[in-house]
């Protein structure tokens, strides 16, 4: 199961590599990829297998397993396994076409198209691209005879560390070092088993209770200094364009939305203008309040 040199060869090999760009919009359109690799394996023991090409020792269950060694954590600095991080997956995927060796023959066969070497290497290099991908799940498939074929399905890297807490721009500084401390509170209650299951299922509790308090306080404070500076705009929208979105699900082609702003006009508008408005309607209709009450 292990190692099986001796009836029908060790290695391993690429099956294949497939990506596609699965990004709907101009500024995701070349960022959003998602990537599969099939690898083969003659024996398990192939895939545990360290090995060294002149760049460092490595196995290929690297590609999946949590690096042990945290001098190795170049990301958020994870405290234990079970936490994800991008960065500890991550892997850059060259892909396109190998530039040949020349040679008499392919000189003759590149002169006969009106093509030279020089040209063929610059134009394949051009298609050549690389990318920066990080393992989003895998599987196994044991076989029968003891081969092994692992299958890993990749994202874009940027797109998944993006959604991580360390590029979270809405974050306040008093945020940003409660999660500091948080990381610091866990990682001495996890050494040398300081406490024990239930305690830190209670710790965590706390903290993400914490963490939602000054979440709420820091949306509440950035909205409360956007309104302030009349920085919060909004439009109104006809409603007959809403209902026929509401119908169809989307606006026609040739028919864009029409919006209202204050005083019939079109465009959005600042929140400050409108409330200035209201107040000049509520002085003209002589302080009256319509909306009723209790």
């Amino acid at each position: 199961m292990l190692s099986a040199d001796f009836d029908r060869g060790n290695s391993y090999g690429i099956k294949s590599f497939d990506f596609s760009f699965e990004g709907s919009n101009p500024a995701t359109a070349r960022n959003d990829i998602t990537a599969n690799l099939s690898l083969y394996f003659q024996s398990f023991h192939e895939l545990i297998k360290t090995r060294n090409h002149g760049q460092g020792d490595y196995r290929v269950i690297d590609l999946l397993v949590f690096p042990v060694n945290p001098n190795n954590r170049q990301g958020t600095k994870t405290i234990r396994a079970g936490e994800y991080d991008p960065s500890y997956y991550r892997i850059r995927a060259d892909v396109g076409w190998a530039v040949p060796d020349n040679s008499v023959e392919l000189s003759k066969v590149l002169q006969a198209r009106g093509f030279d070497y020089e040209g063929l290497k610059n134009a394949l290099l051009a298609t050549n691209k690389s990318f920066y991908l990080n393992a989003v799940d895998h599987e196994m498939d044991l076989k029968d005879n003891g081969a092994v074929e692992m299958k890993i399905n990749y994202r874009a890297y940027a797109e998944n560390a993006l959604k991580t807490s360390k590029y979270d721009v809405l974050s306040s500084v008093l945020l940003r070092k409660n999660r500091d401390k948080f990381k610091e509170a866990m990682s001495f209650a996890i050494q040398d088993n300081n406490c024990s299951e239930e305690e830190l299922k209670t710790l965590k509790q706390l903290f993400q209770q914490a963490e939602e308090e000054l979440i709420k306080s820091t949306y509440k404070s950035l909205l409360k200094r956007l309104n302030e500076r009349n920085k919060v705009f909004f439009v109104d929208v006809n409603e007959n364009d809403i209902s026929s979105f509401r119908k169809n699900g989307y606006f026609a082609r040739n028919s864009p939305p029409r919006l209202i702003g204050v005083n019939g006009s079109s465009g959005a508008v600042q929140q400050g203008s409108v409330v200035a408005a209201s107040a000049e309607q509520e002085t003209a209709r002589g302080g009256t309040n319509n909306s009723g009450g209790t």
